[in-house]
């Protein structure tokens, strides 16, 4: 590894942290962070080496490690592989937790329904559009268009998805989070840093990293930058955080990779 890199200056600030007893909690996004962003959300696999070095530093005595994602945790586990009490998994963006093998849900049936009724209006008026997938999470719905190259094809389907959120949104209860070509809709009040927050309260005393990529992320790298933390944006095709504002300091999927296994190392 060579010095004065980001991925040194990264390695650094949390190895001399373990060396030194000093707890550190690890939080990462999926999607575009752990694992390169699947045309299909099924196929967003993790790799072998970097799942093992996950599970590795789990079980280390002065490490946690949090996957924090908008799928459901159910749908991180099975891509992921990641199993058991020693990972803590936040999904929906805090809507469920599973937290040392504890599992906690803020869904409501209302919402549900309301939601239910949306995918049924979307699904009807998207079914002619090529390239459109939508994604029955529960208690959000999210409508994926990586597959649709054309801008101008691009920018109608989301005007659709706004017309139809609007119709079925007359009480302000729900609201519309975009990420990488995906519009989700879901309950209000919901976002990853609020649920970083409350997954932070039960270890006071560590240090928080947060590694994430996408716009669901900026709030959550921002809340640990404010808690005096390490906030790490992974560069990738939106250039989000190319420039480094917002962050501690910006990588690659790649790069990050390689710091996870020589932590575990």
């Amino acid at each position: 590894m060579t010095h004065n890199t980001p991925m040194w200056s990264i390695f650094e600030i949390i190895h001399q942290k373990m060396v030194a007893h000093h707890p550190v909690l690890l939080m990462f996004d999926y999607d575009g962070t752990l694992s390169p962003i699947a045309q299909k959300p099924e196929g967003a696999v993790l790799s072998t080496d970097l799942r093992q070095a996950l599970e590795t530093l789990a079980h280390h005595p002065f490490v946690q490690v949090a996957i924090v994602s908008g799928r459901r945790i159910d749908s991180v586990q099975a891509v992921s592989g990641l199993f058991g009490q020693a990972i803590h998994f936040i999904g929906l963006h805090g809507m469920e937790m599973l937290v040392a093998g504890e599992y906690r849900s803020q869904s409501t049936v209302m919402l549900k329904a309301k939601i239910a009724a949306i995918r049924r209006a979307l699904s009807v008026r998207l079914k002619a559009e090529t390239g459109v997938t939508l994604e029955d999470k529960g208690d959000s719905v999210a409508i994926h268009y990586r597959q649709v190259a054309c801008t101008q094809r691009a920018s109608r389907i989301e005007r659709l998805v706004f017309t139809v959120f609007h119709h079925h949104n007359k009480n302000n209860q729900l609201k519309i989070q975009r990420g990488k070509k995906v519009l989700e809709i879901m309950p209000f009040g919901f976002n990853k840093a609020s649920a970083i927050e409350g997954l932070m309260a039960n270890f006071p005393t560590y240090y928080p990293v947060y590694c994430g990529d996408d716009l669901t992320d900026v709030e959550a790298l921002e809340r640990v930058l404010v808690l005096g933390g390490l906030a790490v944006g992974i560069t990738g095709e939106t250039g989000l955080f190319s420039d480094g504002y917002g962050v501690s300091t910006a990588v690659s999927m790649v790069v990050l990779k390689a710091v996870i296994l020589a932590l575990a190392g």
